[in-house]
């Protein structure tokens, strides 16, 4: 977590710190207790990251927040901290929830009280939670309760988990490192059948429940061949998962040498939703920056020109 020049409204203001060098100074390498530790009496508020840093193997980060957990739900401004034309939902990649007023640069941050892999639905895009609520209505309709285990991930917990069974005990769960699944970015959800006594099964009418979520329209771990993963659900994307990760971790967009199939798939993408008109080159210039911006305009998101995943969202959602 960054030393940022943020405080509380029920705490006294932290010391004051350059924004530039909040950004800049790569303190996502750091552990130190922050500003925001202290304004909040020393609680041990950690922060984890959500779409992504620049150093993903590292749980501590300032380019993506997901949570603060032992909170209180205070609203924190955090403008200062980012500059009034960037705030808080630009920080976040216009993807965090509960986000309040980011224009004005304030977030209202939801309490936790565990720092584990995301059982929330509330941690997925709207178009995944939507899903994975209306699976959990089917599922119980039809005699089958089911409740979700895994929701959002980060790159972190991601690579934890690949390397289970690798080069750590237990067994291989996944063969998705991070930024390869789509639990790393809000679009898959992993489910497991209630036992009378509370327990998390995962053996039970699996059939049924991978019928139920094709039903919904979602990807079933089930139907994968090699490796198959029953619990698992995933909302379909047009996007590759190089495209994804690129989103999720800012690397898509002008003036950093955006990978050019990743650029090719997003130019290919906005001229079918008719905000891309010039030849598909793969180069981020200013006519895909200035498409990006207008689709951000008319979702009413901050027109940055960077593609993050909430962009991506909203131009799947013109696709279909």
């Amino acid at each position: 977590m960054c030393s940022m020049a943020c405080s509380t409204s029920s705490s006294p203001p932290a010391a004051a710190v350059s924004p530039a060098s909040c950004w800049r100074s790569g303190c996502h390498r750091s552990r130190r207790r922050c500003d925001i530790r202290r304004a909040w009496g020393g609680k041990g508020l950690q922060a984890r990251l959500v779409w992504g840093t620049r150093a993903p193997r590292q749980p501590h980060g300032i380019r993506t927040c997901r949570r603060i957990t032992r909170a209180t739900g205070r609203t924190v401004p955090v403008a200062a901290c980012v500059g009034p034309a960037l705030g808080w939902g630009g920080l976040l990649g216009s993807r965090n929830a509960p986000v309040e007023n980011a224009e004005r640069g304030t977030c209202q941050i939801r309490p936790r009280q565990e720092d584990t892999v995301s059982r929330d639905v509330t941690d997925l895009l709207p178009a995944a939670r939507e899903l994975a609520e209306a699976m959990l209505a089917a599922t119980e309709q039809a005699g089958y309760p089911v409740f979700i285990t895994s929701t959002l991930r980060t790159f972190h917990e991601q690579d934890e988990l690949h390397a289970q069974g690798r080069t750590t005990s237990g067994s291989i769960v996944t063969n998705a490192r991070g930024g390869e699944s789509r639990h790393n970015h809000g679009l898959a959800f992993d489910v497991a059948f209630v036992r009378p006594a509370g327990e998390d099964i995962f053996d039970g009418p699996w059939d049924q429940i991978g019928a139920i979520g094709r039903d919904l329209g979602l990807e079933w771990g089930g139907d994968w061949t090699g490796f198959v993963d029953r619990p698992h659900f995933q909302v379909p994307s047009p996007y590759d998962v190089g495209v994804l990760k690129a989103a999720a971790t800012g690397r898509l967009r002008r003036g950093i040498g955006a990978a050019k199939a990743n650029v090719i798939q997003l130019q290919t993408l906005l001229r079918q939703a008719g905000l891309y008109g010039d030849r598909i080159d793969g180069d981020f210039g200013p006519i895909t920056e200035g498409a990006v911006q207008t689709l951000q305009r008319e979702a009413r998101l901050l027109p940055s020109g960077m593609v993050h995943p909430r962009e991506l969202e909203e131009l799947q959602r013109r696709l279909e």
